[in-house]
């Protein structure tokens, strides 16, 4: 016996006779020759230090790595929401440009100041990301250079995101610049930039892949706030199926017309600027009461057509290219400011099949996209009319519902009242409409989707949404419902002849106020379009209208 005098031992262990050789914290080390016989080293533990990472147990204490400070403004990573910008979101900062004040450190980690003056003009920068958001980046600056007045991005971990940014500017000219630090542009994305009412200014939507490291306009232009009033007519505006030789319209501007057969005709008229909003292709064309520019029909409108193409060949529009039109009128030799824009694309091939949708000028009785309707009625949905077609698909569908149905009409609208698959009271319909110029053996592609509400309550208007009710009770109508978040229409009806002023509130669903009008009635009724904030975007909204001692209220879905 090794251990005389310990029963429980033969012979002497690692510890000798009469110690246990016990190993209390399992690191196989006996507790008579270990230290820390009660922690094991490299056990995750915590050293108190919030600077440091990945702390662990190192001969009985508790040591962390630091985490450092990449920027040198005192601030550990590990706590510095801006750990490659000194400071941290919300610090005083210097953006180096004199205009701006209270200049701080935003949530994308960019030092941005408000403009000194105040903000007249916010822009809203919608933005598409692709796969690398952490590419994306945009920067809104004064034409002609200086320090960015806003900007923002990278967009790490945003990859195929939409993003809504908000400038605040004031009257000037600015360029917009939108980069991708690879190269290879916003595949699948885009852009779209539009003042807080929803008037567009420059549309890159689905084409960021038409750049490669930077899409701005060419020569360094830009825009310039606030935006004029011209404009293109509904039917020349996103239409992206144009041939060479075709007219297209800018909206009639009465200072124009009244210059018709005055002294000097050659400096008054209508002037168009079509440009890529990638770079490259950037032209303007004139058309003055003088010329006929190939229209036939002489008067006092005849400057508003401007015939494609009909310029030098060196500057010809090319083909299978989206670019953007604007336009802005001149009277006198005195151009106005340039209005809102339209997407605009010259495709031979597609105005061959061109594709159609459902009718979306709010001024027209056809209106039917994004209304809401009865089902069944004799009530129609209309489609645009397309020259030689002799047939028409109206797709509905419920994409979460997996429902899908296609109804064949040998016209450009559809009567709701068919008795197979009906449409559901109470469902809203993805609704989408193609030709065919042969009977239906081949068919157009699918135009765009507009949303339809089936609503068999009291009180909807059956046909032309738009018209007034005629019950002698005050009636209200909204339209469009769903909405894409620019222009509502509002109808009153059966109010007293000295009803005044109409007020119209909006708000979000959590009560916030994103817009208030007041309109005023006449002969008791009310019927006009308001411009939505740039600031509504994708969600539900409640309308209040308050007149005339009465108070309606609606819910609007706005789908962007």
């Amino acid at each position: 016996d090794g251990c005389p005098n310990d029963p429980n031992k033969i012979a002497p262990g690692a510890c000798g006779c009469g110690v246990a050789d016990t190993d209390s914290d399992s690191d196989q080390i006996p507790d008579c020759f270990d230290p820390c016989d009660n922690t094991t080293n490299g056990q995750p533990c915590n050293d108190g230090n919030a600077c440091t990472t990945g702390d662990v147990l190192v001969n009985c204490n508790c040591v962390g790595t630091p985490s450092g400070d990449s920027d040198n403004d005192g601030v550990c990573n590990v706590l510095d929401n801006c750990p490659n910008t000194p400071g941290v979101i919300g610090s005083a900062c210097n953006d180096n440009n004199p205009g701006t004040t209270g200049d701080a450190i935003n949530s994308n980690c960019q030092c941005v100041g408000t403009p000194i003056g105040g903000c007249d003009h916010p822009v809203s920068l919608l933005i598409e990301t692709d796969a690398n958001g952490s590419q994306t980046t945009w920067e809104i600056l004064p034409q002609g250079g200086g320090a960015p007045v806003c900007s923002g991005g990278p967009y790490a971990g945003q990859d195929n995101t939409i993003l809504s940014e908000t400038c605040c500017l004031t009257i000037g000219c600015y360029q917009l610049r939108v980069m991708d630090s690879a190269g290879d542009g916003v595949v699948g994305g885009g852009y779209v930039l539009s003042t807080q009412t929803g008037r567009r200014i420059i549309d890159n939507r689905d084409n960021g892949a038409g750049f490669t490291s930077t899409s701005a306009i060419a020569n360094n232009e830009g825009f310039c706030l606030p935006l004029g009033s011209d404009r293109l007519i509904v039917t020349s505006c996103d239409k992206e199926f144009w041939l060479t030789g075709e007219h297209i319209v800018a909206a009639e501007n009465p200072a124009v017309s009244a210059q018709w057969q005055v002294v000097n005709q050659t400096d008054d008229g209508y002037e168009m600027w079509f440009f890529n909003p990638n770079g490259g292709y950037s032209f303007r064309r004139f058309h003055s009461h003088a010329v006929s520019d190939g229209y036939a029909n002489v008067g006092a409108t005849r400057a508003c057509y401007i015939k494609i193409n009909n310029w030098s060949a060196s500057s010809q529009i090319p083909e299978g290219t989206l670019l953007n039109v604007r336009v802005r009128s001149r009277v006198n030799g005195v151009n106005a400011e340039w209005g809102q824009t339209c997407r605009f694309r010259l495709d031979p091939a597609l105005a061959l099949c061109p594709p159609t949708q459902l009718v979306n000028n709010g001024s027209l009785p056809e209106f039917s996209c994004g209304v809401t309707r009865q089902f069944p009625s004799t009530g129609k949905l209309w489609a645009w009319s397309r020259p030689g077609a002799n047939k028409y698909q109206f797709e509905f569908s419920i994409p979460a519902e997996g429902f899908v149905r296609v109804r064949n009409s040998n016209v450009h609208y559809i009567t709701l009242n068919w008795d197979v698959d009906p449409l559901l009271d109470g469902r809203t319909y993805n609704v989408r409409v193609r030709l065919s110029k042969n009977g239906g053996l081949t068919w157009c592609t699918w135009g765009e989707t507009c949303l339809v509400t089936i609503n068999n309550g009291a009180g909807i208007v059956e046909g032309d949404q738009r018209a007034l009710f005629t019950n002698e009770a005050p009636t209200m109508t909204m339209y469009p419902n769903p909405n894409r978040g620019e222009q509502v229409y509002v109808a009153l009806s059966g109010l007293a002849d000295d009803a005044g002023s109409i007020s119209v509130e909006l708000y979000d669903m959590l009560g916030a106020q994103v817009m208030t009008r007041t309109i005023i009635a006449q002969d008791g009724q009310v019927n006009t379009m308001l411009e939505l904030p740039g600031t509504v975007t994708t969600g539900v909204y409640v309308m209040r209208v308050s007149g005339g001692g009465k108070t309606w209220t609606e819910r609007m879905v706005v789908q962007r």
